[in-house]
């Protein structure tokens, strides 16, 4: 297993404009375009006055994320670090190497598509959070709601069967392969029961986590109800045509949430969620904006003035080196930038208000040679990741909008270089941000500053 941050390459203005004909909501990309990355904004949302972020997370100072190699050693560093808040993959769905059967496979697959070893579930909680101890940080466990990955246990290699590029895949739930190309990871028709039953209830997996000692959920893929693929299932499924796939997003969030709250006792069950900035778009009235406030307590975005790639993993492992060799370093971002300026020799590089300008060619896309060749852990700012409605100062307009719902705001940047890293940590904190800068494999806790 390698879980990795992903550019979603697959949404965008005309996609946003596209949900709102085929089911009646509205977009206001760009909403906050007269904000600059220089202030904070107070512009109010719907037209309702501000309110500040309360509350546990809206405390947190620093936190740190990982989602790899996490083991004893790393588990204890990320613990004496005393943040607020940790996020980790919690270990409770992978399925282990020692409990699968070969038999039980089908030929074609290897034993290593399917499991993953890791450290045991309790222990890790036991060693982020000992039990003797009064005060400990908030403990937050990664899960995929979008998306079903082939190395979880509610994953049959029997009678599953993935999607490919030329269609859907076995339960008809698994819609399409990844859009960016991430291994044994499929979007998934999430409203669909069978999904809805791994996730939901008083044995479902949100409660399994309560029950395990994590204080809530951080929801990567949500913004699968702005996939094109989703977007063509719904509109042929008749359990589907009560409402739109954003409000059913918000209802599953909604549901988990429930599901969590039920086991956890006297303890709140807190639901982060990660990106899909647009949801808050797609909410038609206040009161839908109310509403969405109540259900998610953070959202956390990544990429906001830096990002990395995770192409660099495959670079290592064909070298026999560690990630860093390769994809961090001031002589593999020199390599990177003078590839970038042979394939746009006319722009001005300096032009970026940001440290050290821009890193990428504004006309890169995916399939940049430079990214194939060269690729870092961070350090880059630029091309589609950063262009148009997606550019930093449009991002951080956005952000102060769910911040002025009351809903506190986490960073994640991706960089290894020391100025950059210290720049994002002021100028989101300068925002009223809680900001993280960290590599983009998440598989040790972050070497960069936290000043």
């Amino acid at each position: 297993m390698q879980h990795g941050v992903r550019c979603r390459t697959w949404f965008g203005a005309g996609l946003c404009t596209l949900v709102g004909v085929l089911f009646g909501s509205g977009c206001r990309q760009g909403a906050g375009s007269a904000h600059t990355d220089s202030s904070p904004a107070d512009t109010a949302v719907g037209g309702a006055s501000c309110k500040e972020p309360s509350g546990a997370l809206a405390e947190v100072a620093t936190w740190m994320y990982q989602l790899n190699g996490l083991d004893l050693t790393a588990a204890t560093t990320m613990r004496t670090a005393k943040h607020g808040l940790l996020v980790v993959e919690p270990g409770l769905d992978i399925r282990y190497c020692e409990d699968l059967d070969p038999a039980d496979l089908p030929a074609s697959e290897a034993l290593e598509r399917y499991c993953d070893p890791h450290m045991d579930p309790a222990s890790l909680v036991e060693a982020l959070r000992p039990p003797d101890q009064s005060e400990g940080p908030l403990l937050v466990a990664y899960v995929n709601v979008g998306q079903a990955e082939a190395y979880r246990t509610y994953w049959d290699p029997q009678t599953w069967q993935a999607p490919t590029a030329d269609g859907p895949g076995e339960p008809s739930f698994l819609l399409a392969v990844d859009p960016d190309g991430w291994p044994d990871n499929y979007p998934v028709a999430f409203w669909d029961s069978r999904w809805w039953d791994f996730w939901v209830g008083p044995d479902g997996h949100a409660a399994r986590l309560a029950q395990l000692g994590y204080d809530g959920v951080y929801l990567d893929w949500v913004e699968v109800y702005e996939f094109p693929p989703l977007l063509e299932r719904w509109a042929q499924d008749p359990t589907a045509s009560h409402t739109t796939p954003a409000y059913a997003m918000v209802e599953f969030i909604e549901a988990i949430v429930e599901s969590g709250d039920a086991a956890n006792g006297d303890r709140p069950f807190y639901a982060i969620m990660q990106n899909a900035t647009g949801l808050l778009d797609l909410m038609e009235t206040d009161e839908d904006r109310a509403w969405l406030a109540h259900v998610i307590d953070a959202i956390a975005v990544e990429d906001t003035w830096y990002y990395g790639e995770a192409a660099v993993a495959d670079l290592a492992a064909d070298a026999g080196v560690e990630p860093w060799v390769v994809g961090a370093g001031e002589a593999a971002l020199q390599a990177r930038l003078d590839c970038e300026r042979s394939q746009c020799p006319q722009f001005d590089w300096s032009a970026a208000a940001i440290p050290g300008g821009a890193t990428i060619c504004p006309d890169a896309d995916e399939a940049n040679p430079c990214a194939a060749s060269n690729p870092l852990l961070g350090d880059l700012h630029g091309g589609a990741r950063h262009s148009e409605d997606y550019d930093t100062a449009d991002r951080v307009a956005t952000l102060h909008r769910y911040r002025c719902l009351g809903i506190p705001v986490l960073t994640a940047d991706y960089a290894f270089s020391k100025d950059k890293a210290r720049y994002v940590y002021e100028r989101s904190r300068a925002e009223g941000f809680i900001p993280l800068v960290t590599e983009v494999l998440l598989s040790s806790p972050t070497g960069t500053t936290v000043e």
